[in-house]
């Protein structure tokens, strides 16, 4: 039993640390280039956007 959830839940680990990752380097590189107001537009927005692709997911899925 163990191993099938190890086996499950190791792939989605895995993929929220890199979604992580990337979001953390994303703002650094915003951070340089373009400046902190623009990740605090952007910090108020992506909210927004991943409710909107959650909704999305929910209506596909069912």
């Amino acid at each position: 039993m163990k191993k099938k959830v190890w086996s499950y839940s190791l792939p989605m680990i895995s993929k929220l640390f890199v979604q992580q990752l990337y979001s953390v380097i994303d703002m650094a590189i915003i951070g340089r280039y373009l400046g902190a107001r623009i990740i605090c537009v952007l910090g108020s927005t992506i909210f927004v956007i991943k409710e909107m692709k959650h909704l999305e997911a929910t209506e596909k899925a069912g």
